[in-house]
């Protein structure tokens, strides 16, 4: 039998986002994914994906839409997933007011609270999240990074601001956990010098005490190296890995 167990409908676009995350709640009766009108080409400024969810039980092909956002992308979408119980409440990224923020949203009651920073990667209980700086990225990884801010202060080689940071949910409060600068002067080597640093891919371990992360830098002639990095979720015992 070759039929498909789910098929989205044909007339629009339909993604959710990167490896690390499942669409599925955990009750396994909903598949959460971003609606989109096109594919064809990078997402910009003004722009919005419709986020919503699919019914696994009925599966009769309706999107029921529960919000929107303006900062997707095609690699990661808007860092949408489920959130808390992972059944009644989603988190995902928006521009508020000229700024990246995290939203959490409680699909039931339709009501969102607004933290004070975009996410990057989700505690396993959801109590804190990582952070980078977006404006950043936009310069560095325009594939992986929200169009809607072009901070062109942010467009150096080094950004002395930039780092990870902890976002501690139940506070709403912000602090710089990891230092861009200080990786710069961890065994350096000669590419490092003109190099365009940034730093991505944040992933919080299973048990949510570590986490790990990519220091990247761009040559002249367009090669990315990368450096691998472990810390604890304060920043401190920083390993390099490869």
């Amino acid at each position: 039998n070759n039929s498909p167990i789910f098929k989205t409908p044909i007339d629009k676009n339909y993604f959710f986002g990167y490896y690390d995350k499942s669409p599925i709640s955990s009750d396994k009766k909903k598949c959460l994914c971003l609606e989109v009108d096109f594919i064809d080409r990078m997402p910009e400024k003004g722009d919005t994906a419709r986020i919503g969810y699919f019914d696994l039980e009925l599966n009769d092909g309706i999107f029921h839409n529960l919000t929107r956002t303006k900062t997707f992308n095609w690699q990661q979408g808007c860092m949408l997933q489920w959130f808390g119980d992972k059944n009644t409440h989603i988190i995902y990224n928006d521009l508020v007011d000229g700024e990246f923020k995290a939203i959490v949203f409680n699909i039931v009651e339709c009501q969102k609270n607004i933290l004070s920073m975009a996410f990057y990667t989700l505690a396993p209980d959801s109590r804190f999240a990582l952070c980078i700086d977006n404006e950043r990225h936009y310069w560095v990884r325009r594939g992986y990074s929200y169009d809607g801010i072009v901070n062109h202060k942010k467009d150096r080689n080094i950004v002395k601001s930039d780092g990870i940071f902890f976002l501690n949910i139940e506070n709403n409060k912000v602090e710089k956990i990891i230092n861009i600068c200080d990786l710069l002067k961890i065994n350096p080597i000669a590419s490092m010098k003109d190099g365009v640093h940034y730093l991505e891919h944040l992933m919080i371990s299973p048990c949510g005490k570590r986490f790990s992360f990519f220091h990247r830098w761009k040559i002249n002639d367009g090669g990315i190296y990368a450096r691998m990095y472990t810390a604890n979720i304060d920043g401190s015992d920083l390993f390099l890995l490869n």
